[in-house]
């Protein structure tokens, strides 16, 4: 072979490496532009899970709770004042929060509900459910962390009220229980990260014990 052949077949040869050089290249190039969106991608979405999982909507699940005032509630015969019965509200809870935070149980409001008849229908009006004297807000107050937290909340309440004699027990030293009404409250969340407030309103049938 002249030279002039050997000349040519090393300048095919020459432009076919070229050639497979600028195909490798391109292919390269494609699959590293596509590798990048795709690690982009994944960024953007573990960077959006992250922020699902960090700042969420916290969820409060409380328990239906009975509260028994059974405590004092002495009343005697022809007596004027009312009769007072005091008790716990034990609230139970399932709290599901991203941050740190402070919650409580909170008392709206009381409905009378004398299905039973067991108060004096003239004074049905006065009675009463609140906190009891020098109880303080703060004494059943719980920390949550973030996750799931499982709690008890206490909540220690007072009942003023004016049963109805010819409803109450006739042998001394007797005692009878029936329900009051309906208290409403609401659970208070305290984000402490986020200053953010969740609340979650419930009710609660109230019973009180009276003791002839």
């Amino acid at each position: 072979m002249t030279e002039k052949g050997d000349s040519r077949k090393w300048g095919m040869v020459a432009v076919i490496i070229s050639i497979i050089s600028l195909i490798a290249s391109i292919v390269f190039s494609s699959y590293s532009f596509v590798l990048a969106n795709q690690v982009n991608s994944l960024t953007a979405k573990s960077l959006e899970l992250q922020n699902i999982l960090s700042n969420f909507t916290s969820i409060i699940i409380p328990s239906p709770a009975q509260g028994q005032l059974s405590s004092g509630g002495y009343y005697s015969n022809g007596t004027t004042s009312p009769t007072v019965s005091m008790g716990w509200l034990n609230i139970s809870l399932v709290v599901i929060t991203p941050h740190y935070g402070v919650l409580y149980a909170e008392m709206e409001n009381f409905t009378v509900s004398d299905d039973y008849r067991m108060l004096d229908t003239q004074k049905t009006n006065l009675t009463i459910v609140n906190y009891a004297p020098n109880y303080q807000l703060n004494q059943h107050m719980k920390y949550v962390v973030s996750g799931v937290n499982q709690l008890n909340v206490e909540t220690l309440l007072q009942a003023s009220f004016y049963p109805n004699p010819q409803e109450l027990p006739i042998a001394p030293d007797s005692a009878v229980t029936f329900p009051l009404g309906y208290l409403l409250l609401q659970i208070v969340l305290f984000d402490s990260q986020t200053g953010q407030i969740t609340t979650r309103p419930f009710s609660s049938t109230i019973f009180v014990t009276v003791r002839t």
